[in-house]
């Protein structure tokens, strides 16, 4: 068997970009390759490859002729909002031209609507909702056997006798460890080998707060199951060495936690490993920067990080009615800590939230300004699927603005249209980058503090 898995890449629709990543501004697809790893740690004949769209630097086009020239039993799809509609135009064209070939997609966009985008998609085999390392073996296995009886094969979505059958969802193991290292496997060598600047880690899955807006917080938890669940710090700290004998010294090692900083004991036995085994890495950590303290500070420090992202989101009363609570006062602290740790930060801001208005929007803006940030990025707030705001938006004041074929769905607010939110985003973008640029010509480099 030869399965494929393609991830695509994210492209902007309404505020401006269009274009895949530039070879070296691309991330590792870990959503692909940890079941990719499962597959090579278990079937270690069964030839696999990631077609990456960043890393190809391909077209929409091009990929498509890519896809299609290797022929592939098994084609998977790892789907995002931020790609979800490219994902879809693929999948009815290489159904067209290879009817044999069986499509499953996975990821949190396709996890959360399965029903419709299998009845909209009627040549799409399969969905794998949530954590997908298992029921994709599972999937796999079955096939190898040609056994069509699937089932017992835990979270899927499938078609038997025209009608869309729905499994029910299998808890995942809480030990984390008991899924394959798309590393240690040898997965992920030629991102490595190619010198990718950015290496995407994970050192836990889950979230601790209930963001109505957020995604994170659902893709990954289980009921009656801890809200994170962690790799064992000796599984890290043989990633982190092998990483670190493949990349250049400039490579970024981002590390994908949700909230970094949740756990304070872990983070300070974490810096402990990684300076006993000489572990010498530029990291990306996102954090919680209200809940940050000195003494986390430090030791982020002395364990290599170099870029702290952070989420702003707004400034004013809209972040409560989402369940977001945070001290503004607390983060404005923090940051000037940050930077006189001579950690640089990247910053996040949301434009169209419930209950955001135009004059918090501006004020948000204006509040950023002299944080002196070292980059910025305005996003233009749509719900994801599965989120509390997307499945009932009149208890938000949501109102849809228009739904995609791909089950994406724009909104405006009780408070803004579309045009004003996507106006108003596209000034941030302007003036906060504007910001960015004056940075960059003070300091000569983006890795000035490194």
């Amino acid at each position: 068997m030869k399965i494929g898995m393609v991830y695509g890449a994210s492209i902007s629709y309404e505020i401006g970009g269009g274009a895949p990543h530039e070879y070296e501004n691309i991330h590792t697809p870990l959503g692909v390759a940890y079941p990719l790893a499962m597959i090579r740690k278990h079937h270690p004949n069964t030839k696999i490859k990631i077609i990456d769209q960043a890393f190809y630097n391909s077209s929409n086009e091009r990929m498509l002729d890519k896809i299609l020239g290797e022929d592939f039993d098994l084609l998977g799809f790892s789907t995002y909002v931020w790609n979800s509609i490219s994902v879809y135009n693929w999948i009815k064209e290489i159904k067209k031209e290879q009817k044999d070939i069986k499509i499953v997609a996975g990821g949190p966009h396709f996890t959360f609507i399965p029903k419709l985008l299998m009845t909209r998609l009627d040549n799409l085999d399969f969905i794998v909702k949530k954590e997908g390392e298992i029921p994709f073996l599972k999937l796999v296995e079955k096939l190898i056997e040609n056994d069509d009886s699937y089932d017992e094969v835990p979270s899927i979505v499938y078609r038997k006798d025209n009608k869309i059958i729905e499994n029910d969802i299998k808890k995942p193991p809480i030990d984390l460890d008991a899924y394959a290292s798309p590393y240690l496997t040898g997965i992920l060598d030629e991102y490595l080998d190619n010198k990718c600047k950015y290496i995407g880690f994970q050192t836990s899955r889950g979230c601790p707060f209930s963001c109505a807006y957020c995604v994170w917080n659902i893709q990954s938890t289980f009921e009656g199951f801890p809200k994170i669940r962690y790799f064992s710090i000796d599984r890290v700290i043989k990633e982190l060495k092998y990483i670190k004998k493949r990349v250049r010294d400039d490579v970024s090692i981002e590390i994908y936690d949700a909230t970094f900083n949740e756990n304070r004991k872990r983070l300070v036995e974490l810096c402990e490993e990684i300076n006993k085994n000489k572990i010498k890495l530029r990291l990306g950590v996102r954090v919680r920067a209200d809940l940050l303290n000195e003494k986390q500070i430090e030791t982020l420090k002395k364990m290599g990080v170099w870029i702290i992202r952070v989420g702003i989101e707004s400034v004013g009363d809209s972040l409560k009615a989402v369940n977001r609570s945070q001290s503004q006062q607390k983060i404005e602290n923090n940051l000037n800590k940050i930077k006189k740790a001579r950690i640089m930060i990247s910053g996040n801001i949301m434009i169209g939230l419930p209950s955001q208005s135009k004059d918090e929007i501006l004020k948000t803006i204006e509040y950023v300004k002299p944080l002196n940030i070292n980059a910025f990025t305005v996003n233009v707030y749509d719900p994801p699927a599965g989120t509390d705001i997307y499945n009932n938006p009149k208890k938000f004041d949501m109102k849809e603005f228009n739904e995609t074929i791909d089950g994406r769905k724009a909104f405006e607010t009780k408070l803004l249209n579309r045009d004003d939110i996507i106006n108003l985003a596209k000034k941030g973008n302007e003036e906060l980058n504007y910001l960015l640029f004056q940075l960059l010509k003070k300091y000569k480099s983006v890795i000035a503090f490194s």
